[in-house]
């Protein structure tokens, strides 16, 4: 299975990671990610990205996220796993992107969908 994007969801894209990931399968998903946000919703858009399935994060990877963050136009993002490496990893990459007041992370994908469905946007 290789990294994806969906689209089903009225309230939010939801990015699947899925993996060990490096600079270009980030850069790519991302990429692909924007496309299929330009089609379908006015930007910016809330985002549900996850984890679950993600193996190692090369520097690489980690660079791409911080580059990709802080050039993608969002409302929010909302991340989870219950990786520890993972969730210290992203939460290095969204302090290191400047988009902390955005973006989170969450042990369950139902806890980062209603963090992302409030209404204080």
């Amino acid at each position: 299975m290789k990294n994806s994007i969906g689209t089903n969801d009225p309230n939010f894209v939801e990015l699947r990671l899925v993996g060990d990931q490096t600079y270009d399968s980030v850069i790519d998903t991302f990429n692909h990610g924007e496309d299929a946000i330009k089609q379908k919703y006015q930007s910016p858009v809330k985002l549900l990205v996850d984890l679950t399935q993600t193996g190692h994060p090369d520097s690489g990877a980690r660079l791409a996220g911080v580059e990709t963050l802080k050039k993608l136009k969002y409302k929010k993002m909302a991340l989870f796993t219950s990786n520890i490496y993972l969730k210290h990893t992203a939460n290095f990459v969204i302090i290191a992107s400047g988009k902390k007041h955005l973006t989170k992370v969450f042990d369950t994908r139902q806890s980062a969908i209603n963090w992302l469905i409030t209404k204080k946007d």
